[in-house]
């Protein structure tokens, strides 16, 4: 089949590296249905949990490489803004961030896909992402993790392939399964739990909920 070229977006990385992005036009073909559902829940200890059972761990990239990008941005730091030895630490300061991005990306896109070719509905709460990254003690792990990439992924996806990513919100009860704890009302703090037993008994209760809320 002939490709129909929109056009063209030649864009330079912060890192030196230059990409040209191809607008084509060309009839897409929906993955095959699967005839299943399921119920997902977002967390920290690990990425996601299926209502299946199955888990996809949490990558923690700016955890991996958080030692090394503090180090080459203390030297950073100390060069003169300008001068070739400023340039060329700037350099390996954006190669850190790039992989760190590029890293998290890769598990966004490999996991949404995933779904999207294993199930045909798939539920997920509705977060309130900005408030969350607000409890300082949690924010810089939210904000490795995602959530938010991640589901507007899933969900773009879901769409192009008539499949159907819908959210769940109680607003009596909302759960933060990733810290085993619950959130009642408004302006509540979310704190973790000491127990890991406790945070996989929350895993579960919430998951049942999902799945019991829309028959699955």
């Amino acid at each position: 089949m002939l490709l129909r070229v929109k056009k063209a977006t030649i864009s330079r990385t912060p890192t030196g590296k230059y990409f040209v992005s191809i607008l084509t036009e060309k009839e897409y073909t929906p993955v095959p249905t699967a005839g299943k559902k399921a119920g997902i829940d977002l967390g920290l200890k690990d990425f996601l949990v299926l209502s299946t059972g199955s888990k996809i761990k949490n990558g923690r990239f700016l955890k991996h490489y958080e030692k090394n990008l503090k180090l080459n941005q203390k030297h950073l730091f100390r060069k003169t803004k300008g001068s070739n030895r400023y340039e060329r630490q700037r350099l390996k300061v954006s190669r850190i961030h790039e992989k760190i991005s590029n890293s998290r990306m890769d598990l966004i896109r490999k996991t949404s896909l995933d779904l999207i070719k294993n199930f045909d509905v798939i539920y997920l709460e509705d977060l309130n992402i900005k408030g969350m990254v607000k409890n300082h003690k949690l924010a810089k792990s939210i904000s490795d993790v995602s959530w938010g990439k991640f589901i507007e992924a899933l969900t773009y996806k879901a769409n192009w392939n008539n499949k159907d990513a819908a959210k769940i919100l109680d607003e009596g009860l909302r759960y933060n399964i990733s810290v085993g704890t619950t959130d009642h009302g408004r302006g509540a703090q979310i704190r973790p739990e000491k127990s890991g037993k406790s945070v996989e008994a929350s895993k579960k209760r919430n998951l049942n909920k999902v799945m019991k809320h829309n028959d699955l």
